[in-house]
């Protein structure tokens, strides 16, 4: 018998049977299996959040921006040619800028909008326009 099982079985049946210490190592004993049980369930649960949350990131921002110079448009034989590229799965023009946001209540916040047009783009199906 190893050195640990052996301390195990002595320290759970001791000889002498005092209710008081058997009852308090079981609870000690199922405390610290709630609490494992406990720790595995969160942490798969923030695992799972995490993945999900950078999957709809990533679905959401491309994977390659192509910045125009200015007096450049992006007409459609050059989006054309885009999406006859092998590897290439979508293609969309996509407008970004700075706005000033003002509630109701005159509050005001500066804000990043990006916009597209969703006849162009092709969605993650996680994603709903």
């Amino acid at each position: 018998m190893k050195a640990q099982t052996f301390l195990a079985v002595k320290f759970l049946s001791g000889k002498e049977r005092s209710f008081l210490v058997s009852f308090l190592t079981w609870m000690a004993i199922l405390g610290v299996l709630v609490s494992v049980a406990a720790f595995l369930v969160v942490e798969a649960v923030m695992v799972g959040f995490g993945k999900d949350l950078q999957a709809k990131v990533i679905g959401f921002s491309p994977h390659l921006s192509l910045v125009l110079k200015p007096g450049v448009s992006a007409g459609p034989e050059l989006l054309q040619k885009l999406r006859d590229k092998p590897g290439v799965v979508g293609v969309a023009r996509l407008v970004d800028g700075e706005a000033v946001l003002r509630t109701e209540e005159d509050e005001t916040q500066g804000v990043r909008v990006r916009g597209l047009e969703p006849e162009e783009a092709r969605f993650p199906p996680s994603f709903q326009v």
